[in-house]
């Protein structure tokens, strides 16, 4: 892949923040976008070093806010 992945990063990590605030509000919505999210950041993986290190390190965020989420729909989380 030769394109410049560096706005479409900026954009998932848009989205991530603002799921993140949505969290206490509305978990199963924030775990669904956050799946979503790591889907498409996984379909981005590339042969070069630094697209391949930023698109792993937003895949752990959103695996962070699956998690996250899935604490509080289990009733473990804070809201």
């Amino acid at each position: 892949m030769t394109a410049d992945l560096g706005p479409l990063l900026a954009e998932h990590l848009d989205h991530y923040l603002r799921l993140e605030k949505q969290l206490s509000t509305d978990p199963e919505y924030v775990r669904g976008a956050a799946r979503r999210g790591k889907r498409q950041l996984k379909a981005l993986k590339t042969e070069r070093d630094i697209d391949a290190l930023m698109v792993e390190a937003g895949i752990d965020l959103y695996e962070e806010l699956i998690a996250l989420a899935n604490d509080i729909l289990a009733g473990r989380g804070e809201t």
